[in-house]
């Protein structure tokens, strides 16, 4: 199972789901996680069940704002401009200013629905107009990456626990 989504009681109900299909005896489940959700699930993680990736090194070589980017920012608009062009609307997305926020927006977006609403009311957090038209690599790192951790993990051998497929 492969998840980067970072709302941590999403990622709490897959480490739950994973488990208990690992006490089913389906010792082949694995989620595969960022490392920076793996430390936020703090003790749970540390567990054969859950694998993860290096995120900063994705970033590497990327053109970024420096703003702080969750959702509809520049990374996610530029995934958008590289393969559904026709969705985008440019001349929108020029007049759209960063929205300036920092981690404790950040803490009261994750509570979601009228806190998110409230504290994004355009719908984005962060710049969502990239500087670097090719931040859609960034994804294309991520998801070899994720492979990386589930060919390994498939590689292991029996009873090592995914924990060894840290990459």
């Amino acid at each position: 199972m492969i998840n980067h989504q970072g709302d941590i009681a999403h990622n709490q109900m897959l480490l739950e789901v994973v488990n208990g299909q690992h006490e089913a005896g389906r010792s082949g489940v694995v989620l595969v996680e960022p490392d920076f959700i793996a430390d936020r699930l703090g003790n749970a993680a540390q567990t054969p069940v859950v694998a993860t990736f290096a995120l900063q090194p994705l970033f590497e070589g990327l053109e970024l704002s420096g703003e702080l980017g969750v959702h509809a920012e520049e990374i996610e608009s530029a995934l958008m401009m590289r393969w559904f062009p026709e969705t985008v609307n440019y001349e929108a997305m020029a007049g759209l200013e960063p929205t300036a926020l920092g981690p404790a927006d950040l803490a009261e977006w994750r509570k979601g629905g009228e806190h998110a609403r409230r504290v994004t009311p355009q719908g984005f957090f962060g710049a969502p107009s990239p500087r670097d038209p090719f931040l859609w690599r960034f994804h294309e790192r991520m998801a070899r990456a994720m492979a990386g951790v589930v060919i390994s993990s498939l590689q292991k051998q029996p009873g090592e626990g995914a924990a060894a497929a840290r990459l």
